[in-house]
């Protein structure tokens, strides 16, 4: 007899009542076997050792496989709901003003009848329910957008912040909004640089579905490669590590062919990183105001400035049409909200810019910004274009 089957025979033969079911104090495992003879009810015996099917122990540890999973599944949606939030948007958003659009992803499949909302700031139509953003990340075989389920009002994600932030672009056009990722050797400073045949060899090949959340989410591989060095690790260790956290986020198990590991250990250090990630979300924007509030003029009468809406780059990188104002002097000041102001340093890779509160009442000074930049600004009058150039 096998020590799996005397470990058994030594168990109480006795099911707990719901009412009374809990984690034990240290993390266990239910073996994918045990887990599959709860759905698969083939014969009384299990026919690889002997032992009972549906002994107590058995449906003991499933209950508790239960109360795992339900307390993970508020913990795995605040997680998601606080990584993604920095995209959410909703003063901006005209919800009167809609397009029904299809979708175009990296050239590797397409959502049709999309809706997309404009912006009220320059009628951009860049904004997408987080019905349609999962949608989107589900079909690059992101998993664990499932989970992104805001409470309350669903805000909407803008698309513009997203791209902006992985390094991709925006096109709309015949009613299709392309996304991909930018390649720079198209940029027009290249152009000018190299010859046509080198500018068409640059160009991306062979980008899987795969290849695009891998950029975007994280390497899966990493995830895998650091799995191994976590089982090593103290269980009770009181930081969450890669292994642990990719594991939250399976629910597939009947399929999986997996082992089932029931960790409460888990429990607690994931409520310890979410306390931690609400509570570095105001030193974020804290950190973001304090970068950008020298280049703030507090006391500027915008009705005493000349507005235009111009095409605005960075690098040769369209960033969107926003109103530029400027003084009547004979040395011209340039000014631009905070929310554009937060659009245009994310275009130009600003780490900090997407936790910044773009207030469209507020307004910064380009031309301190530019000089302490080392940046070059640029404006042609005829083609209504502003190209900020590092």
């Amino acid at each position: 007899m096998s020590d799996e089957s005397v470990r058994k025979v030594h168990k109480p033969n006795l099911v707990v009542e719901d009412e009374d079911i809990g984690l034990l104090e240290t993390d266990e495992t239910m073996t994918n076997q045990e887990f599959t003879s709860i759905f698969y009810n083939t014969s009384v015996f299990d026919e690889n050792d002997g032992t009972m099917v549906f002994d107590a122990e058995v449906i003991n540890k499933f209950k508790r496989v239960l109360v795992y999973q339900e307390k993970l599944e508020p913990l795995r949606e605040r997680i998601i709901c606080l990584q993604f939030e920095k995209y959410f948007e909703d003063e901006d958003v005209d919800r009167e003003n809609s397009k029904v659009v299809t979708i175009s992803l990296f050239g590797e499949c397409e959502i049709p009848n999309v809706t997309i909302y404009a912006s009220k700031e320059n009628g951009d139509y860049i904004y997408v329910t987080c019905k349609t953003f999962r949608k989107m990340l589900k079909k690059l075989e992101d998993n664990t957008i499932q989970f992104l389920k805001p409470p309350g009002n669903e805000p909407v994600i803008s698309l513009r912040l997203w791209a902006f932030d992985n390094d991709m672009d925006l096109s709309f056009e015949n009613e299709k909004l392309e996304i991909s990722f930018h390649d720079s050797e198209s940029d027009e400073s290249r152009e000018e640089s190299f010859e046509n045949t080198e500018k068409s060899s640059s160009k991306k090949k062979g980008t899987t579905g795969k290849d695009v959340v891998d950029q975007i989410i994280g390497s899966k591989s990493d995830s895998k490669k650091s799995s191994g060095k976590d089982k090593s690790q103290t269980k009770h260790a009181g930081t969450l590590t890669k292994g642990e956290y990719d594991q939250i986020f399976i629910n597939n198990y009947v399929e999986s062919g997996e082992d089932i590991e029931i960790k409460p250990s888990v429990l607690e250090k994931t409520e310890k990183l979410i306390s931690n990630m609400e509570q570095v979300k105001t030193v974020r924007e804290r950190f973001s105001y304090h970068n950008v509030r020298k280049f703030i003029d507090e006391d500027l009468n915008i009705d005493n400035l000349i507005s235009d809406e111009l095409k605005v780059m960075v690098n040769n990188r369209p960033v969107c049409k926003f109103k530029v104002y400027k003084t009547k002097e004979a040395e011209e000041k340039l000014y631009i909200s905070l929310f554009n102001f937060k659009l245009l340093l994310t275009r130009a890779g600003s780490y900090y810019s997407l936790y910044l509160y773009g207030d469209k009442e507020t307004f910064v000074n380009l031309n301190r910004w530019a000089d302490e930049s080392c940046a070059g600004i640029q404006i042609d009058e005829k083609s209504k274009t502003m190209k900020i150039i590092f």
